[in-house]
């Protein structure tokens, strides 16, 4: 087994779940964003 094939999948998974956590935190500030916008009156929804 080369010494590289234990990095790419660690390396794959950590940029899978970084990217998912982004995702997670970006959305949930996009839903607080329009709940804001929402209560201060701007849109009417």
């Amino acid at each position: 087994m080369p010494p590289g094939t234990k990095a790419v999948p660690l390396k794959y998974f950590s940029q899978v779940a970084s990217n998912r956590a982004t995702r997670d935190l970006s959305s949930r500030a996009h839903s607080l964003l329009m709940r804001v916008l929402r209560l201060s009156g701007v849109v009417a929804m």
